[in-house]
């Protein structure tokens, strides 16, 4: 999937929307590691972020952006990364943000 350059937290956004709204999380580890209220200051700054606006930001077409948070939610302990648009890496999203 290609997107606009500079836009990949609006993709990011949209995932985190989607879990949060359609159960796709892992609601144990948030109750027990994630305050509520952080949780609702969270909800609240993705609130936005429907497939339509993620859309409208990266250029990606929707279809593609349900097809995305169609595989977080079959690997959800993965993460595709493109890097440079030429090789992929496969990591666990927390070792993604370790390496970054």
């Amino acid at each position: 999937m290609l997107f606009r350059s500079g836009t990949d937290l609006a993709i990011v956004a949209y995932l985190v929307r989607e879990l949060l709204t359609t159960g796709g999380c892992d609601e144990r580890y948030l109750s027990d590691h994630v305050h509520e209220r952080d949780l609702e200051v969270l909800r609240a700054a993705v609130d936005e972020w429907t497939a339509e606006q993620a859309s409208e930001v990266t250029g990606c077409d929707v279809r593609d952006l349900h097809d995305l948070i169609d595989k977080a939610k079959a690997e959800p302990r993965k993460l595709s990364i493109a890097h440079g648009g030429t090789d992929f890496e496969i990591l666990p999203i927390t070792e993604y943000g370790a390496r970054k």
